[in-house]
């Protein structure tokens, strides 16, 4: 017996947590094939808190367009649930492609890193900060080109108000010594407040999020998980898909790193260190970008410009271009015979600023 929700046919769960289910499913009249983000109750239902996360990431997925993030199709909701009808990311998991293949050769790395460089970058022009990428959040299509999912815990900002950010971190107050904050309302830039929320998964996270009360910036602990996804299951992301485990995880005493305080001691106090195959220039970057303290990590300018990433500055360009505010160059690599490959052209929402893009 099909399972119906609204106009779809609900499939196979792909992954269950508290309160919500993601499911595969088919449009009753294309056939197109969607991943529906479904929730066990209707909007009103919820409580103002939950409306108002859902309310978010609603608005700040379908304002985004571009070819490495997924995309929002339509919110839908029935007589018993609410659900986010999405993009169906037909690849998988990068977290499962990283662990069937051990660890990414640097070609490989390097074309997938600069993709997600480009999604993130581009969201963080956008004034949105994802605030948990791990290799699970981020997918592939069927050409393997990155898409970055899970919108649950991001959160916006203003990109051009840098002003309290600065005054702050000149002073560098602790939490408890900010009594005016209010959900970030009032500090500009992308500051926010560990004490407020705790985001994402503890081996992606920055250091800054846990080891300290103080406030922290949204970006550069994107910039981090970036990082920890290009080197390293249990050390798989930039860090991971190079070098096939996460770069933490050797602490003999926290073998598991169950023990969160001293996961982060750890990070703090051990430099990082690779295996012998990850090459000088792929070394370099990580160690600029895996940086304990916030201020001395490098930015997306800087990594967008990294030599390690020349081959694919077309993929970024978006970024280093400070002259072209209003679209981004395509992230992903034509074929050179005409045919799809991996690292091909994915097709991108036909409006707004992106609707003349490869023409």
């Amino acid at each position: 017996r099909t399972t119906r929700f609204g106009e779809y046919e609900l499939g196979q769960t792909i992954s269950e947590e508290e309160g919500v289910k993601v499911k595969m499913a088919f449009h009753s009249q294309t056939g197109m094939r969607y991943v529906i983000r479904r929730y066990h109750r209707r909007f009103r239902e919820f409580p103002r808190s939950e409306r108002v996360k859902i309310i978010r990431e609603v608005d700040i997925q379908r304002d985004l367009g571009h070819p490495n993030v997924q995309r929002f199709h339509e919110l839908v909701e029935t007589e018993m649930h609410i659900g986010l009808v999405l993009e169906y990311p037909s690849g998988g998991e990068l977290f499962e492609y990283v662990l069937n293949h051990r660890y990414l050769r640097d070609k490989p790395a390097r074309r997938l890193f600069a993709q997600l460089i480009s999604a993130v970058g581009y969201l963080h022009l956008k004034g949105v900060v994802h605030r948990n990428l791990k290799l699970e959040t981020v997918q592939l299509d069927r050409y393997l080109n990155i898409i970055v999912t899970c919108f649950d815990l991001a959160k916006t900002f203003d990109p051009t108000n840098t002003t309290r950010l600065q005054e702050v971190s000149e002073y560098s107050l602790p939490v408890r010594d900010l009594k005016d904050i209010d959900n970030n309302a009032r500090f500009g830039g992308d500051l926010m407040r560990t004490s407020y929320t705790s985001c994402g998964s503890p081996c992606y996270a920055a250091p800054e999020l846990v080891v300290s009360d103080r406030l922290y910036t949204g970006r550069k602990a994107d910039i981090w998980s970036c990082g920890v996804i290009l080197v390293g299951p249990r050390r798989i992301n930039l860090y991971a898909m190079l070098a096939g485990h996460l770069p933490f995880d050797d602490d003999p005493a926290n073998p598991d790193g169950d023990n969160i305080n001293l996961l982060y001691k750890y990070i703090v106090s051990t430099p990082v260190t690779f295996p012998e195959y990850v090459t000088p220039h792929a070394r370099d970057l990580l160690r600029r970008i895996l940086v304990p303290d916030p201020s001395k990590r490098s930015d997306m300018y800087e990594i967008a410009r990294h030599s390690w990433l020349s081959e694919y500055a077309h993929v970024v360009s978006h970024i280093t271009d400070k002259n072209t505010p209003k679209g981004i160059i395509g992230t992903t690599i034509p074929s050179r015979a005409g045919k799809k490959m991996p690292g091909m052209y994915r097709s991108v929402p036909s409006q707004g600023i992106y609707a003349n893009r490869y023409t």
